[in-house]
């Protein structure tokens, strides 16, 4: 990622999704790897599997981050969601505790959402052309009016108010440490800090799949990104984006 954080940073007034603002780019011409774009407010946000991103008008970081990992093989891809998730848990720590990976890609405070990650990769024969890396974090919002009840803000939280700009700048440190971790193989650190940080990882938790409820607990995830569940008789039980959610989660993030 380019080393000049200040130098590629696209700033919009008002957009419906970051990431469809990009993807058109990138369809037209090459941007720099590194490249932001971030809006005071976009209409459309969009989180995994089609669902809604609130963000107050100037209230919150929204970007897009450009990257070319053709150096990663697409089965491999996961690790851009890992990377990602552990710089915004890496730059969130500055100022919270109990901050972990809700899997795949939701950043949470204890048991709320304070971000949120939608990845979206296009792929050439067997390796990664781009990927855009649509990011949201709740900075300085005080309310959610959509019934997003499970949301929680930095300021919300402290009681602070925070320069935006001055984050963004902070996040993309973070965030140019943790792909040079990937660029340079560092695979056992960004699975193991992946690992560690997962939110309940090894506590007894009931979860949902299929309209079924189960007990378990979370063992961590596969090379390809799947959920490890072990459940109650010793069964290890491997689930994609979507096909599980805890029992009480009534967030649709």
């Amino acid at each position: 990622m380019n080393n000049n954080i200040l130098k590629d940073i696209i700033i919009l007034e008002s957009i419906d999704s970051t990431n469809n603002y990009a993807i058109e780019i990138l369809k037209r011409k090459r941007l720099n790897e590194g490249t932001i774009i971030i809006t005071h407010e976009q209409t459309k946000g969009k989180g995994q599997k089609g669902n809604y991103w609130e963000s107050e008008p100037g209230k919150n970081l929204t970007f897009s981050l450009i990257l070319y990992p053709d150096f990663l093989l697409a089965e491999k891809q996961f690790f851009i969601t890992k990377l990602v998730s552990l710089a915004l848990t890496d730059f969130l720590e500055n100022y919270l505790t109990d901050i972990t990976i809700k899997w795949p890609n939701d950043i949470y405070y204890r048991n709320k959402k304070i971000a949120g990650i939608l990845i979206e990769n296009a792929i050439i024969t067997v390796k990664l052309k781009y990927s855009v890396v649509g990011i949201g974090i709740n900075i300085n919002q005080r309310e959610f009016l959509s019934g997003f009840s499970n949301a929680i803000s930095l300021s919300k939280i402290t009681g602070k108010e925070y320069d935006l700009h001055k984050l963004l700048i902070e996040l993309k440190k973070y965030l140019n440490n943790r792909y040079n971790q990937l660029k340079n193989t560092k695979i056992t650190t960004l699975n193991n800090d992946y690992y560690r940080k997962l939110y309940r990882i090894g506590i007894q938790s009931r979860f949902i799949s299929k309209g079924a409820t189960f007990a378990g607990s979370i063992k961590g995830t596969t090379e390809n990104g799947k959920l490890k569940i072990e459940l109650n008789n010793g069964e290890i039980k491997l689930f994609d984006f979507k096909e599980v959610k805890f029992a009480n989660d009534n967030f649709a993030g």
